[in-house]
């Protein structure tokens, strides 16, 4: 969690985003830093020009990193800037935001170690929605590309991940 004067200082600007521009910004901080703005232009489920508008608005009140942008990626100007945001989510529309996410990527079909690790986190953070099934598979996949990286201390923490989801889904 970030610190109370941290968030408090993002919830004054985030309130001066109109609600459309807030999910959008929501919606990027849960991508998280990184993230493709075409991944989120399509979890937004927004036309392009909407999504951008706030993302433009986002970066004049100091909440996203304009040059990123620029390149495609969501950047915030500090990990406090997005952990406040997140931190100011209900957690219901957490999960919703994780799942949405989560769907996007599965939908782009791509098959790439650090989709595989994007999907596993979403999913298991909209466990409570449905899709631990999906997060526990997407989570064991995770630990067999990390076992073949030579990364055992992931692979174990990626497959402990997996096994609590699934402990007493039976």
């Amino acid at each position: 969690r970030a610190p109370v004067s941290v968030r408090d200082t993002l919830q004054r600007r985030l309130s001066r985003l109109g609600p459309d521009e807030r999910a959008v910004v929501e919606t990027a901080a849960v991508l998280g830093d990184g993230g493709e703005v075409r991944v989120l232009i399509k979890a937004c489920a927004a036309d392009a020009a909407t999504v951008l508008a706030a993302l433009d608005a986002a970066v004049r009140f100091g909440l996203l990193d304009g040059t990123e942008l620029g390149r495609g990626k969501i950047a915030f100007p500090h990990t406090l800037t997005r952990q406040a945001v997140l931190d100011l989510i209900d957690p219901s529309r957490l999960a919703g935001l994780h799942a949405r996410i989560g769907e996007v990527l599965q939908a782009s079909g791509s098959g790439s170690p650090a989709v595989i690790r994007q999907l596993a986190h979403h999913f298991a953070r909209a466990a409570a929605l449905g899709y631990g099934d999906a997060a526990a598979g997407y989570l064991r996949l995770a630990a067999r590309e990390a076992e073949r990286s030579l990364a055992f201390e992931d692979a174990a923490a990626w497959y402990t991940q997996a096994a609590d989801l699934t402990e007493g889904s039976d």
